[in-house]
């Protein structure tokens, strides 16, 4: 009796563990996750080593690596010996959009070094049509000289009165002629007129 309740222990013992260790297996989390893979140590250090190099930089005729410049069309200029240990090394990037010149004293290592440069600066006209209203003088006809012919009808009394005229009309005068028959008695007139200013 006694063994069996020893072995009855031991397996329900085995099942718990057993359990125990299933649940925490459930529990964790995928590794590694769903798309994604395991990487090393030594390529992520490789990726690294990648992103921290500086950047190659090309100017025209040379190239600039890591802070070396790498002339491609041309070799590295002579130098201007000054001294037995002294050396003066003179270039320059002249083109249509910038000017740099550059001298080294190198006596073993670069004792002095000084620059120069001198943008480009490009000027270009750019013509813009604009609409620039004016006043437009426009001539109206305006006839001077003009006749006018007239006719009147009235009466007298116990006369009746007809008549008929003309008049000459210019710029500053006017001349007239006037004809009338009052009963049976003939009447002309004549008419001068003057053209009056008065100021505004």
């Amino acid at each position: 009796m006694k063994d069996v309740l020893t072995k009855s222990f031991l397996i329900v013992l085995a099942i718990g563990l057993f359990y125990l260790i299933f649940l925490r297996e459930c529990k964790q989390t995928d590794c590694p996750p769903k798309d994604y893979q395991l990487v090393s140590n030594e390529f992520m250090d490789s990726l690294i080593a990648v992103a921290n190099k500086p950047p190659v930089i090309i100017v025209k005729d040379s190239i600039v690596y890591r802070d070396t410049i790498i002339y491609i069309i041309k070799k590295v200029p002579d130098p201007i010996i000054v001294t037995p240990e002294t050396n003066v090394y003179r270039d320059s990037i002249y083109n249509d959009s910038i000017r740099v010149w550059t001298e080294l004293h190198v006596d073993g290592t670069v004792q002095w070094w000084d620059q120069w440069y001198q943008p480009i600066i490009h000027y270009r006209t750019i013509t813009e049509k604009v609409n620039v209203p004016y006043p437009v003088i426009e001539k109206v006809p305006y006839c001077g000289n003009a006749l006018y012919l007239s006719g009147l009808a009235g009466a007298m009394g116990k006369d009746f009165a007809i008549g008929i005229g003309a008049d000459f009309v210019t710029n500053n005068r006017l001349y007239g002629i006037q004809y009338n028959r009052i009963g049976d008695a003939n009447v002309i007139q004549g008419k001068l007129g003057l053209k009056i200013k008065f100021k505004k």
